[in-house]
């Protein structure tokens, strides 16, 4: 995506006031509009309240990695 596209994306999801699912692997991207995370793993679904950064450090600690490794890894 170019980045006046993104700018224009992500300006119209400030103005949204609905629910969004987004799948994406850009960090920026989750960082700026992740209010959840939801998690899906061996068949399991499980939900992550609060942004990405959050996801990072409690999904650490229940596979018992550190954060910031987790964070390279994903």
């Amino acid at each position: 995506m170019s980045i006046e596209g993104r700018e224009h994306f992500e300006a119209a999801l400030d103005s949204f006031e609905g629910t969004v699912l987004a799948v994406s692997h850009d960090r920026a991207f989750l960082r700026r509009f992740a209010e959840r995370v939801v998690e899906v793993r061996a068949g399991l679904m499980r939900v992550f309240p609060g942004g990405y950064d959050d996801y990072i450090e409690r999904a650490g600690r229940r596979w018992g990695t550190p954060g910031g490794a987790l964070a390279k890894c994903v």
